[in-house]
């Protein structure tokens, strides 16, 4: 069979990779040089297996007046004429329902463990490196008791830290921070989900029937008798027996294009990397409060975060790099060189209103989705390019896919 994977993100790539060790000829298309370089390029690199908190759950609401009102400083909803913004944030509300909130933190934390079985996967057949880190451990940091207290009953397979522990496991913290403790998660892992994209499609060009179409931009998508007949490039039409869209952000107007309505959103984040101090722990931090990221990865520190409805538009806002630095100096003095940014970058996390990624047929039958990861595109897309491969293929999958389905929109 002949798929042809529009996107080489972590997630076309990973749908690549599964397609191809499947036994089909795969063909990757993106309008970049090389893959990973739109929203998979410098995200902050945790895998978050066990992360399933969704954006919309019950207490933003209580948080939304505060948010519209520009007073929380890591989350920014700009005013906006788009229709579609509107649309999505309806929908966004009716999903911090507590049933909805519920369900998809279920979904999420299925999606989380899949995922981690298959990057494992991937790692023993490939030997690809990207700065993968297994068990790298992430801590989360609190500021009051109380939340502290609520975390700690709700998670018991995880480590509750006091300060102290901290403070002697993490020499670069400040001891001059006001927070009361932690919850560390040994099970999380850290990588760098641009040189996984550059060094998995390198891997599958030269072990699998694969070809990447690198800086070529689709124009088009024909659709004849309720089936994609061809994709029109800037390079020319490809043909395939089957397609799957998974152009993160992009992915919108594409499908809008032949009647597929997304219900998917950009939400901007940022991160800024300077090289890490010699002995710097691998374990990551997120720090909730200012909804800020701190990974090592290689030799590097990435700090990354917040989240911005101010649509499409990719300019690096200063202001939020300096924010970055700034929380980290603060957060975490001793941990990289903050004078020497390597990399500053901003990328737009293609967002659903529940958190959940759209996964499966659309409605014409050679055209499948894999889209709307939102901020956990890196963690999610290994398993989500393994679903959608045994979609395709007719095999069973590890999951109940209806709670990934477009129709549940």
């Amino acid at each position: 069979m002949n798929v042809i994977v529009l996107g080489a993100g972590v997630v076309g790539v990973s749908t690549a990779y599964f397609l191809a060790k499947k036994g089909c000829r795969v063909t990757i298309v993106d309008r970049a040089e090389l893959p990973g370089l739109g929203s998979s390029y410098a995200n902050g690199g945790q895998l978050s297996y066990n992360y399933r908190t969704p954006i919309a759950n019950p207490k933003v609401l209580s948080q939304l007046p505060k948010i519209l009102l520009g007073f929380d400083p890591a989350f920014k909803i700009y005013p906006s004429f788009d229709i579609a913004f509107y649309s999505w944030g309806l929908r966004y509300l009716l999903s911090c329902m507590p049933k909805a909130s519920n369900h998809s933190a279920k979904v999420m934390k299925a999606l989380g463990w899949l995922a981690k079985e298959k990057i494992a996967e991937i790692v023993a057949e490939t030997n690809i490196e990207f700065d993968y880190k297994l068990h790298a451990g992430k801590l989360y940091v609190y500021y009051n008791n109380a939340e502290l207290e609520s975390v700690a009953h709700s998670e018991k397979k995880l480590q509750i830290w006091s300060r102290d522990k901290i403070v002697e496991c993490i020499p670069s913290f400040s001891s001059n921070s006001d927070i009361v403790g932690g919850v560390y998660d040994f099970a999380e892992d850290a990588a760098d989900s641009h040189k996984f994209c550059v060094e998995l499609v390198n891997f599958l060009l030269c072990r699998y029937d694969v070809t990447l179409l690198s800086e070529t931009s689709v124009k088009a998508v024909e659709i004849k008798n309720g089936r994609v007949a061809k994709i029109v490039t800037d390079r020319g039409k490809l043909i395939g027996d089957q397609y799957v869209l998974a152009m993160g952000p992009q992915s919108t107007a594409l499908a809008k294009s032949v009647g597929i309505k997304l219900p998917i959103y950009p939400m901007k984040g940022y991160s800024v990397t300077v090289p890490a101090s010699e002995g710097l722990s691998d374990l990551s931090i997120t720090d909730p409060k200012t909804k800020t990221v701190y990974c090592k990865l290689g030799k590097r520190l990435r700090i990354a975060g917040f989240a911005e409805f101010s649509g499409y538009g990719t300019a690096i806002k200063q202001s939020r790099i300096n924010q970055l630095l700034s929380n980290a100096k603060k957060f975490l003095p001793e941990a990289g060189d903050y004078t020497q940014v390597i990399d500053s970058w901003c990328g737009l996390r293609p967002a659903t209103p529940d958190s959940i990624p759209i996964v499966g047929q659309s409605v014409y039958e050679n055209l499948y989705l894999n889209v709307g990861h939102g901020m956990l595109g890196w963690t999610h897309s290994t398993a989500t390019g393994d679903i959608i491969s045994n979609m395709m293929l007719k095999e069973k999958s590890a999951l109940n896919t209806a709670s990934l389905s477009l129709d549940r929109f």
